[in-house]
């Protein structure tokens, strides 16, 4: 992984010394993304923004960098990140309508932030996940996030009963179809490990205890020796909490 981050760095540093303003930023802001800086990431990208307004990868990126703060904390300041998200990434679908990318990061976004957890209220942020997420699957079938998001949707969206779903258009919502979609991100991206968190919490939900536990068993042989960063430590802590559950 480092000899990738110094391969990336030789590529963009000549960019950052020699370009101009917008791209400065922009390289910048990637440098400060690839390193878990998201708040720094997100600072330069708005500084591209105020140089060139009318260009979507900055909306796109800015929004995404706000996006990761926003998996990372809790109450309103994750609330307050994903918005900020959501008005960046609304921006650049605007300027861009077929940026497939943006569309993903609303879906997490919009997700994350209303959808995904036992309680969700909101009907309407159901159906505006699943649309994003058409979008994107109407541009590129390939993306292993993009199957992680629709398991996701399927995975908090079914439990609903379907005389209460069916008739607000979220009658396609399965089980079944949560736990293939997250198999495929997992198989498309072996070394995600959020994949296979979720994927585990939901077999394991569902009495599939051995295939929930072996899951757990691949996430913690990825365990790093020394220093985790936020999002490692929230995936190591649920896996041990999902063990200790199972067990």
């Amino acid at each position: 992984m480092n000899k990738i981050i110094r391969y990336l760095m030789i590529l963009i540093i000549p960019g950052i010394l020699w370009g101009g303003k917008y791209d400065k930023y922009i390289q910048s802001g990637d440098l400060f993304f690839m390193n878990e800086k998201y708040e720094d990431a997100a600072a330069d990208y708005l500084k591209a923004i105020d140089e060139n307004p009318n260009e979507p990868k900055a909306y796109y990126k800015a929004g995404r960098a706000y996006n990761q703060l926003g998996m990372v904390w809790y109450g309103e300041k994750q609330h307050e990140y994903f918005q900020e998200a959501i008005k960046y990434l609304t921006e650049a679908v605007k300027l861009d309508s077929k940026m497939w990318e943006a569309h993903l990061e609303i879906a997490r976004a919009i997700g994350t932030l209303g959808l995904f957890k036992p309680d969700w209220k909101q009907y309407t942020l159901a159906k505006r996940v699943k649309e994003e997420l058409d979008i994107v699957f109407k541009y590129e079938d390939k993306s292993a996030d993009a199957y992680y998001l629709l398991g996701m949707w399927h995975r908090w969206v079914y439990p609903r009963p379907l005389l209460w779903r069916k008739p607000i258009g979220l009658g396609e919502a399965s089980y079944e179809d949560a736990v293939n979609n997250l198999r495929k991100a997992v198989d498309m991206d072996h070394s995600n490990l959020r994949y296979k968190l979720e994927l585990a919490k939901l077999l394991g939900e569902n009495g599939h205890k051995e295939q929930a536990l072996e899951l757990v068993a691949q996430i913690n042989k990825n365990k790093p020796e020394g220093d985790m960063s936020i999002s490692q430590e929230y995936i190591f802590k649920e896996a041990n909490n999902l063990s200790k559950a199972l067990d």
